[in-house]
């Protein structure tokens, strides 16, 4: 007798590799239910499977989707399930290879953007499963004394996603993804995006920052003093003026706490 979890692999390679000998060993094991062959009986549950796994990269993928129509999307899932089986009892959790899949999809050759695209969608929906970065607290940021400042340290919110794109990202997102625009050409030249996500309150949210704002974004991804990023910045990157960009990030939404260099309780000072 078969121990159960032989026995489950063994189904699981069955389902994604059609007619392998995995498969023959299942259909051996089984019996057809209404007058079908176990071949017939195991090829409609397969379908099944990987039908609810179609459904479940065009639910967290639709931009691409819309980008390429249904058809060329159906294909290339079906080529993507074959090559990338699931690993999690999540639905939910499949699909985050998708992107590296169109970066070598030779169909896609045509559209380079598109891999960016996936790992944007990829990114919004793992970042929606997470939960809301707290609002900045000013009140307790104005307690603190101004000779400690420097001392500062402040984050980013948790849930976030950097990305830089090589094309137009921004107007090819909005023309996908907007009701009632008008097609126009896209120059893919015209591209080098940056793209900042986020969660807060009011769900993900999405900025296209300028290149000094991206650069004093990335200075805040790393848990360093206030003054040591300013000090920085200062020698070796004088555009960015961070007197003024801090409090607009502030405002954004874009930095969600902060603690002292010693440590202390998040906003205790």
């Amino acid at each position: 007798m078969m121990e159960l979890r032989e026995l489950q692999k063994l189904f699981h390679e069955a389902v994604f590799n059609k007619g392998g000998e995995a498969e023959r060993k299942v259909c051996s094991l089984i019996e057809g239910a209404g007058g079908l062959q176990p071949e017939s009986a195991f090829a409609l549950y397969r379908g099944s499977i990987l039908g609810k796994f179609q459904r479940a990269l065009r639910a967290t993928y639709p931009v691409c989707l819309k980008l390429v129509g249904e058809e060329f999307f159906n294909a290339a899932a079906r080529v993507f399930i074959d090559r990338y089986p699931s690993r999690s009892p999540d639905l939910d959790d499949y699909g985050k290879e998708l992107a590296d899949f169109f970066d070598g999809f030779k169909p896609a050759e045509s559209l380079p953007y598109l891999a960016d695209v996936a790992r944007v969608e990829w990114a919004l929906h793992s970042i929606s499963k997470e939960g809301d970065a707290p609002p900045f607290d000013m009140r307790q940021l104005a307690a603190v004394r101004q000779a400690k400042w420097g001392n500062l340290i402040f984050f980013l919110p948790e849930n976030r996603y950097f990305l830089q794109s090589d094309y137009p990202l921004d107007r090819i997102w909005r023309l996908a993804t907007s009701q009632g625009v008008e097609r126009e050409a896209v120059n893919l030249d015209e591209g080098h995006v940056n793209l900042f996500l986020w969660r807060d309150r009011d769900g993900t949210r999405m900025e296209w920052p300028a290149d000094v704002e991206w650069r004093l974004l990335k200075a805040l991804d790393n848990p360093v003093p206030f003054a040591t990023i300013c000090e920085t910045l200062a020698m070796e990157d004088p555009e960015v003026d961070v007197a003024r960009l801090f409090p607009l990030f502030v405002q954004r939404g874009w930095v969600s706490r902060f603690e002292l260099e010693d440590r202390v309780e998040p906003g205790k000072a």
